[in-house]
């Protein structure tokens, strides 16, 4: 397999699945179902948010959430802005998680409210 320019790009097949598949699954999670149409549009959403606080294409967001729809929605929706997602392991020690976040360089954090209390707690 080869790939050339002309291809179009992760970020590309989204919005294409969104249009040609509309009404066609795309994710699913337990009894939850999203549509490439509804996918696509909070992916939108999650990458204009993710513009208008200021990421930049290149810039890294760690994501501390459960395993689920929205973490789907936040990994794929960095995507279409740009940004490098790094996704953080959840059962590891609050300073483990520190020295994760620091060395990563991560311009801003994503996080579910359960997991906000561990951010918190780190930053001061």
């Amino acid at each position: 397999m080869s790939f050339t320019l002309s291809d179009p790009l992760f970020p590309e097949i989204f919005t294409l699945h969104g249009k040609w598949r509309k009404n066609r699954d795309a994710a699913i999670c337990g009894e939850q179902r999203l549509s490439w149409s509804q996918f696509d549009a909070r992916l939108n959403k999650v990458a204009n948010a993710a513009r208008a606080s200021g990421l930049k294409e290149g810039d890294r967001a760690v994501v501390m959430m459960a395993n689920g729809l929205p973490m789907l929605e936040v990994l794929f929706g960095l995507i279409k802005a740009g940004v490098t997602s790094v996704p953080l392991n959840l059962s590891v020690s609050d300073e483990a998680l520190a020295n994760m976040i620091e060395d990563c360089g991560a311009k801003a954090v994503i996080c579910t409210s359960d997991q906000a209390k561990r951010v918190d707690a780190d930053s001061k």
